[in-house]
């Protein structure tokens, strides 16, 4: 039962983890010729923006291609350390 538990979590997360990519990407291609125009992205809402590397490497995109913009994020502190980054 545990096995099954455990493949079952598993899956979840391959999906998860392609449904981010997909969404990603759609991010990419729609939302950031839009934010030229911003002077702050903020991120925060569910989930925390530094716990995974797609997120990361979407401030870093973001912070590459506007190198002007400015980060808005909310977060509980946890993984803000040297280590992380």
């Amino acid at each position: 039962m545990r096995n099954l538990v455990a493949k079952r979590l598993f899956i979840m997360q391959k999906f998860m983890q392609m449904v981010f990519i997909l969404v990603a990407r759609q991010l990419f291609i729609n939302i950031l010729p839009i934010l030229k125009q911003a002077e702050i992205v903020s991120l925060n809402g569910a989930g925390e923006a530094l716990a995974s590397k797609h997120g990361k490497k979407l401030i870093k995109a973001i912070a590459e291609k506007y190198p002007d913009i400015k980060f808005e994020l909310r977060t509980n502190g946890i993984l803000c350390c040297k280590k992380i980054f």
